[in-house]
């Protein structure tokens, strides 16, 4: 009993042995309201974002992640000038998906997202709060477990479960430089018991992320960046990125996640509308094993939703205001 407990509660925990609970991604510059809805609506046009992840590709069970998130901007800028409360500020509200099957266990997060985003003083610096709504249908079949004593009565149980949670963000925008911090899920939710015993809780995570804008010359930008991501009980992941914009057209940056992996982005506007990009990681944790994550990305700018939208230009995607 306990011995099937044990390796249970292992799938659910974050950062140990071999389960995540947050969504591991390297193209999170296209789907930042996952971890923080203070992004929700920035791009100023109507956004869906679809992204499909394999890490640790030859493990067997590896994650799988599927994700696409949606974003639309109820309110730009200037928009309302009745006051100058309402032209200072602005609107968003989004949605965002997330399957990912980790061996036996399958999770399912939906969320509503919405921000707001206000000017806080003459150089147009721009400061945003967001807030975060939804859960996670959680459910894994025993039967797919190894277990040490094939009579265990779990062994024939299919676990379901429905985790709601509720998440905060806050950004700050400047000409050159930007940060945030987020907090996707706020609430230590216990995931199931069985038979008196708890099997584990969700956990806190808190990401803070910021980067530089250093201008090479009037069509390519050089953007350092840096991620931290905080959980409880578990080290602290950080991940460095150097990242080069060229004619607002291609993206291409360097990564070095500390004593994890290491990896190469690579990400394409088509066109006005149409983004597409590819991300491999290259673990250098996991003892006896070097394998390596895929990462697929299209995004799609939905700009016949509003005459609005019409002329509307976008800088760099989804880093920048």
């Amino acid at each position: 009993m306990k011995k099937t407990l044990t390796i249970l509660s292992l799938v659910f925990a974050a950062g140990q042995f071999y389960g995540q609970q947050q969504a591991q991604l390297s193209l999170y510059n296209f789907h930042p309201q996952l971890v923080n809805p203070s992004h929700t609506g920035i791009d100023r046009v109507a956004t869906a974002v679809g992204g499909q992840r394999f890490q640790w590709i030859g493990i067997d069970g590896f994650p799988r992640t599927t994700v696409i998130s949606l974003g639309y901007p109820v309110k730009l800028f200037g928009e309302g000038e009745a006051t100058r409360a309402s032209a200072n500020s602005s609107f968003g509200l989004g949605a965002t998906l997330v399957q990912e099957r980790i061996g036996s266990l399958n999770t399912t997060g939906v969320f509503l997202d919405a921000a707001y985003a206000t000017r806080v003083n003459n150089l147009h610096h721009i400061l945003a709060f967001g807030l975060k709504f939804g859960g996670d249908f959680m459910s894994i079949n025993m039967q797919e477990l190894d277990v040490l004593h094939q009579d265990d009565a779990l062994r024939n149980n299919y676990i379901n479960k429905f985790v709601g949670n509720v998440g905060f963000g806050v950004s700050y925008y400047a000409k050159d430089f930007f940060v945030s911090v987020g907090l996707p899920k706020l609430l230590r939710t216990r995931l199931d018991d069985i038979e008196n015993v708890n099997v584990g809780r969700q956990i806190n995570h808190a990401y803070v992320y910021g980067g530089y804008n250093v201008e090479l010359s009037a069509d390519v930008s050089l953007v350092p960046t840096m991620n931290v991501k905080m959980a409880i009980n578990s080290p602290i992941s950080t991940e460095t990125s150097l990242n080069l914009f060229i004619f607002d057209k291609f993206w291409t940056s360097a990564m070095y996640r500390l004593n994890d992996a290491v990896g190469l982005n690579f990400v394409m506007k088509i066109n006005s509308q149409i983004s597409a990009g590819y991300a491999y990681d290259y673990s250098i944790s996991l003892e006896n094993a070097r394998v390596g994550s895929h990462e697929l990305m299209v995004g799609y700018n939905v700009q016949f939703l509003s005459d609005r939208f019409k002329g509307v230009k976008t800088k760099n995607p989804k880093i920048w205001l």
